[in-house]
Parts: C-alpha cells; sequence; structure tokens
C-alpha cells in the first residue's frame, strides 16, 4: 500500500467483506498517515484498524468525538439528517411530505422518503409536480 497517503477528517460506517480487513483501512495498509479519523465499530463489527479510531455508533452520532473538525464552516451533524452522522455542509437531505395521492385509482402512500407501489417499497429520491404545464422538482 501507499505509504505517502494522508488521511484526514474521515469516517466510514457500514459492514464490510473480505480477508485483510481494517475499520477504516485494511490491515495491509501500513504506513499511512491518519489524523482525526473513525469507524462505526457497532456496525462494522470490526475492532482494529490499520489506522483511525474505533467509535459505537452512539459516539460517531456525537459532534465531541470529531474534536478538530470545523464544525461551523465545513461539517455539520444533526439526529435528523444523514442517519445523525456528520455530513458536509455542502449536501442538504430531504424528506419528501407525507401524501396520499390517487394514482391510476389506486392509493399510493408516501412517508419518510419510501412509497409503496402495487405493494412493493421503493426510495424516493426526488418529487416533480406539473404547475401551468411546467415541471417542477418539489
Amino acid at each position: 500500500m501507499a505509504t505517502s497517503l494522508q488521511i484526514t477528517n474521515c469516517f466510514a460506517v457500514g459492514t464490510l467483506n473480505g480477508t485483510t480487513l481494517g475499520g477504516l483501512l485494511p490491515t495491509t495498509a501500513s504506513g499511512c498517515g491518519i489524523t482525526s479519523s473513525y469507524w462505526d465499530t457497532t456496525v462494522s463489527s470490526i475492532l482494529s484498524s490499520e489506522g483511525g479510531t474505533g467509535k459505537t455508533t452512539a459516539e460517531m452520532k456525537t459532534q465531541a468525538t470529531f474534536s478538530g473538525w470545523d464544525f461551523s464552516t465545513i461539517w455539520n451533524i444533526d439526529s435528523s439528517s444523514n442517519s445523525g452522522y456528520p455530513f458536509l455542509r455542502g449536501f442538504t437531505f430531504w424528506t419528501p411530505p407525507n401524501l396520499k395521492p390517487r394514482i391510476d385509482g389506486v392509493l399510493k402512500t408516501y412517508s419518510d422518503g419510501w412509497v409503496r407501489i402495487d405493494g412493493v417499497l421503493r426510495k424516493i429520491d426526488s418529487m416533480w409536480t406539473n404547475i401551468g404545464g411546467v415541471l417542477k422538482k418539489l
């Protein structure tokens, strides 16, 4: 692995599969410069890494864990966004309103970004409406 790799203010959340697993970096990634970077040990079930610091899910959702990170201009953390994990301020999160329209006579239920159509639950990432013949993104 590269010895000049520098990772700063990074985090990882998720499950992993493989043979050289590490929480933030694989066990073969020695010699990397890693500062202020973390991974979620609860979600990953991995307790060691070649770099970074393992934290529980509760710790990963607490701003104090990320000491030194710029939460005034670069990062944000909000329990109602990004599942409570930090996110870059340039990203926005939108939850569609709860709607119950009838489409082709069938009731469609929308709630918290999900829609059930013909018995199949699907994730909604955007919604559009026709206003005066012009499609507008909600």
